[in-house]
């Protein structure tokens, strides 16, 4: 029996909430582009992008991004991996569906001000490392500001209103 020792330490606690906020983000950024993202929870049966965090302190640490197919395809493309038909056309279609998604991913992402670089990894060869963010405004911060701006106008109207017509249980006891 062949043993795999993992002699690589975690990243650094310190380092971790960062990845946790960047991985959140990313999450949203694709929701907001209108991609399906699947959670831990649906990593079986779903399909759709995924984020997911490498918690290895190495040269691939950090936030990555996948693409997975639904499932008849995958088992589809799984069977013929492991049998190495690997001219099936399970295999094709399932390898050109995760090149495309692929880059569909990186331009959505380097759109939203991430810096994506594609995975080295043989385990993931077609997801995405994402290792930051520019300090720009995006689309949420004008969003935000936006939503911000209504709360306070409505506030404002609202406080008018009860300066202008008192509630009618106060007027009833006088």
């Amino acid at each position: 029996m062949i043993s795999v020792v993992h002699d690589q330490e975690p990243v650094d606690p310190d380092t971790l909430p960062t990845f946790e906020a960047r991985a959140y983000s990313v999450r949203e950024d694709l929701i907001a582009a209108g991609l399906p993202v699947i959670t831990e929870d649906m990593s079986v049966i779903g399909s759709g992008a995924y984020v997911y965090i490498d918690q290895l302190d190495d040269a691939g640490s950090g936030v990555h991004v996948g693409w997975t197919e639904h499932f008849s395809l995958a088992e589809a493309n799984h069977e013929a991996h492991a049998r190495f038909r690997f001219e099936d056309p399970a295999f094709k279609f399932a390898g050109a569906v995760q090149e495309a998604m692929r880059d569909a991913l990186a331009a959505i992402l380097r759109a939203a001000g991430y810096t994506v670089t594609a995975d080295m990894s043989d385990y993931a060869p077609y997801d995405l490392h994402v290792s930051g963010q520019r300090n720009e405004p995006s689309w949420k911060h004008w969003s935000n500001e936006q939503f911000e701006r209504r709360q306070r106008l409505q506030h404002r109207i609202i406080a008018a209103r009860r300066v202008t017509q008192p509630d009618s249980s106060t007027a009833e006891n006088l």
